[in-house]
């Protein structure tokens, strides 16, 4: 498990695959995209081993796959999505579920409630 001290950002996380058969095997709220696994959560900077901080060039690409999905584990209180990029530049509108149960109706987007050059990874 990674952690960094409970962010309260969305966290986009990528799972790879090691399967090819047709079938979606990837879990409840996650997306499947090119035999990997996404999913947004608000779990304070901890995720499953095997997981990784997805890139915001695919969360580009599937961001509107999110809607009517939900938080995977925990809702967020922070509307901004921590991505692999050092900064990030998406987030969720506050009308789209951001911070509030699901389902999700808008995918994260770019500079999506004021997220951009984001970098802070304040403490639950």
């Amino acid at each position: 498990m990674i952690s960094w001290d409970n962010i309260v950002s969305y966290i986009f996380l990528e799972y790879q695959l090691l399967t090819t058969e047709p079938i979606n095997p990837c879990s409840l709220n996650e997306v499947s995209y090119n035999n990997h696994c996404y999913y947004l959560d608000g779990i304070g900077g901890q995720y499953p081993d095997g997981y990784t901080l997805g890139s915001e060039t695919v969360l580009s690409t599937i961001s509107d796959l999110f809607i009517v999905l939900n938080y995977k584990t925990a809702i967020s209180d922070n509307c901004c999505v921590i991505t692999s990029e050092i900064s990030s530049n998406y987030g969720m509108n506050i009308a789209a579920q951001c911070n509030k149960q699901g389902p999700f109706t808008a995918g994260p987007t770019l500079n999506g409630s004021g997220c951009r050059n984001y970098t802070n990874k304040e403490p639950r």
